[in-house]
């Protein structure tokens, strides 16, 4: 992904945050509970969270793929 692509990514990710209207946990613990997301599922969107944060897209991307 280019710099280009990733700051439009990111700033697409920052605006749907800023938007978000609810308890963003408490949707996940529903989603978990109601078989709707499995844990490996949340595992895996919870590394690629986490590398966003740090501004890692590669290992964002990795993750995606179960790498």
């Amino acid at each position: 992904m280019n710099n280009i692509n990733q700051n439009n990514f990111v700033d697409e990710l920052n605006k749907f945050a800023a938007n978000y209207q609810g308890d963003p946990k408490a949707e996940v613990q529903n989603l978990l509970n109601s078989g709707k997301m499995s844990q490996q599922t949340y595992s895996r969107l919870n590394q690629m969270a986490n590398a966003i944060q740090n501004g890692n897209m590669i290992q964002a991307i990795a993750s995606m793929f179960g790498r």
